[in-house]
């Protein structure tokens, strides 16, 4: 499954529609459903706030879908949206759930200045095994180390055995990047933790980050929300600094990483 994405010009009221794909081995290509929206209606939504879903129907069925913006936070440079989408089968059959990032420019251009790259999401998927498979690609500026432009920030993949259940002290590493509008790609640092610590962290816990250039920093964790059987959590990297009472705010790499069926 993926996500397909059609846009117009570079105003705010640029139509932004987003369409929801699962690749079937017998039917080949089938839309799930898609949602279309602007910059400026995004800013306006409020956290939680459900966007218009159109979904697909099927000889089985509809498929009900929901799309909700979870969240939303500005940093120096641009804005960026966290939508969260999902579509569930008929008579509680499997699902699919889409986790997109968005980020606009000040200037109002969605890609900035990117121009031809495609917007910034992720997309998650229910593996036919049971666990889930994440696809992780986030994008903010960077800020601390002597570069003037803005920079993508990357978080590793978590592999399928890392979210296995029956080895919750199995080793997890979260790999943050920073990588120059010019290509050049520097490793930030590395957070290693596991499912068990991750399931017990609260809002305000922060991990080491090891970095390969004796340079200070953390991961911190914002907010953090369960289920029965997930964790979400939005964190940022900070560099510069050792822990959130040495912060200097001109040093912070912030992000949305999201992690689930952890507890």
């Amino acid at each position: 499954m993926y996500i397909k994405h059609v846009i117009g010009d570079d105003s705010d009221e640029q139509p932004l529609r987003f369409e929801f794909f699962h690749l079937d081995a017998e039917r080949g290509k089938q839309l799930l459903g898609y949602f279309t929206t602007s910059l400026r209606s995004l800013r306006e939504l409020n956290h939680g706030s459900e966007l218009e879903l159109n979904a697909n129907t099927f000889p089985e069925g509809e498929f009900c879908g929901t799309a909700l913006l979870h969240s939303s936070f500005v940093t120096m440079y641009r804005h960026f949206f966290h939508l969260q989408v999902e579509f569930r089968g008929v008579a509680d059959g499997p699902f699919v759930y889409f986790d997109i990032s968005i980020a606009d420019a000040s200037s109002g251009n969605l890609f900035g200045n990117l121009k031809g790259q495609r917007p910034c999401y992720k997309i998650v998927r229910y593996g036919d095994d049971g666990k889930w498979i994440e696809l992780y690609r986030s994008e903010a500026p960077l800020h601390g180390l002597n570069l003037k432009r803005s920079h993508k920030f990357n978080v590793a993949k978590l592999s399928e055995d890392k979210l296995n259940k029956g080895n919750r002290r199995s080793p997890i590493f979260f790999i943050f990047s920073a990588k120059t509008l010019w290509g050049n790609e520097a490793e930030a640092g590395t957070v290693r933790t596991n499912i068990e610590e991750l399931a017990q962290t609260k809002s305000g816990h922060y991990f080491p980050l090891h970095t390969g250039n004796n340079r200070n920093g953390y991961f911190q964790i914002l907010q953090a929300e369960r289920g029965k059987n997930f964790m979400y959590f939005s964190a940022h990297c900070v560099l510069g600094a050792s822990r959130p009472d040495e912060d200097d705010a001109s040093s912070m790499l912030k992000a949305q990483v999201a992690t689930r069926d952890l507890v």
